[in-house]
C-alpha cells in the first residue's frame, strides 16, 4: 500500500503513498525527525493496514527505541507481541562481524516477509561496510527482496549541519525516492520543512511542505498557497490556521512571502 498513515502526507503530498518495491532515502540534519517519520511509517503500517514491519538499527538499542517511541504514542512492544513487528539491533556490531550479520539480517527478513523495512542509518552502515559493499547490499540483497515482495524500505541518512551533500554519496544513486527533512530560518523563527526532490512514479506538487514535531509525532501544517495579486505587493495577513504560529508571525504570512 505504501501509505504512511499520516493524513496530510497521504492526502496531499504522496496521494498514492510510496511506490511498491522501492527504496526511499530519508535524509536530514540531526533532530529533524527522520527516525520519528520512519517509525511512524512502520507503526501505522501495522496498526492501520495490518502490514508487518522491521526496524534495523545501528543508532540505538531496542529498549531506547521502544521507550522513545512510546512517549509519542507508538507502542512497538505491543506490535511485536502480535507478530507484526521486529527490531534488529546492530548497534554493537563490529566491522569484522558486519558481513556475517548481514546474512543473519537477510535471513530474518526473508522468513518474516515484512512489507515495510527501515534502516537507521544507512550512513553508519556505509561507514562500517564501505561504499561498494553497501551499494551491493542495497542492490542485490535488500533491493531484490523489496522488489520481489512489493515491499518498501526507508533508508535513513545523516545530513551534516550546513552540508549540501547527503550521507556518503552512495545512497542517492541506488534509491527510487529521496525525502529531505531540514531546518529553515525566517527571521528569528526556525521552521521545519520537507522536500521531495525525487520520487519515481509519483508527482509532487510543492517544492516543500512545513511540519512540526509534537507529542503525537510528525504533523504537517496546512498552509495556504500564497500568490501575488496582479503583481502588486500587499501587507495583508493570511492566517496559517495554527494559533501559536500566527502569534509568532504577527498575525500570519503576508501574501508576498514565498516559502
Amino acid at each position: 500500500m505504501g501509505k504512511t498513515g499520516i493524513e496530510y502526507f497521504d492526502n496531499f503530498i504522496l496521494k498514492d503513498g510510496f511506490p511498491d518495491g522501492s527504496l526511499i532515502l530519508v535524509a536530514g540534519e540531526p533532530g529533524a525527525g527522520k527516525t520519528i517519520f520512519s517509525a511512524t511509517y512502520l507503526y501505522n503500517g501495522a496498526k492501520k493496514f495490518g502490514e508487518k514491519g522491521v526496524y534495523i538499527s545501528l543508532a540505538e538499542t531496542k529498549r531506547e527505541f521502544y521507550e522513545a517511541m512510546k512517549q509519542l504514542g507508538m507502542d512497538f512492544e505491543e506490535l511485536e507481541k502480535k507478530g507484526l513487528f521486529r527490531f534488529i539491533d546492530l548497534v554493537t556490531v563490529s566491522r569484522g562481524a558486519i558481513e556475517k550479520e548481514i546474512q543473519f539480517l537477510m535471513s530474518e527478513i526473508s522468513s518474516f516477509q515484512p512489507k515495510r523495512v527501515v534502516i537507521d542509518s544507512i550512513s553508519v552502515f556505509a561507514q562500517i561496510l564501505g561504499l561498494e559493499k553497501t551499494r551491493v547490499f542495497l542492490h542485490t540483497m535488500l533491493g531484490r527482496f523489496i522488489k520481489a515482495y512489493n515491499a518498501t524500505a526507508l533508508l535513513i541518512a545523516e545530513k551534516p549541519m550546513g552540508s549540501k551533500t547527503i550521507g556518503h554519496g552512495v545512497e542517492e544513486f541506488v534509491v527510487d525516492g529521496v525525502i529531505i527533512l531540514k531546518y529553515k530560518s525566517l527571521g528569528e523563527i526556525t521552521r521545519r520543512v520537507m522536500e521531495i526532490p525525487k520520487m519515481r512514479r509519483r508527482s509532487v506538487e510543492r517544492a516543500e511542505y512545513e511540519y512540526v514535531i509534537t507529542k503525537n509525532g510528525i504533523e504537517f501544517l496546512e498552509l495556504p498557497d500564497l500568490v501575488r495579486d496582479k503583481g502588486e505587493y500587499t501587507l495583508e495577513k493570511i492566517t496559517t490556521g495554527i494559533e501559536k504560529l500566527d502569534k509568532m508571525l504577527d498575525g500570519g504570512y503576508t501574501r508576498d512571502q514565498m516559502f
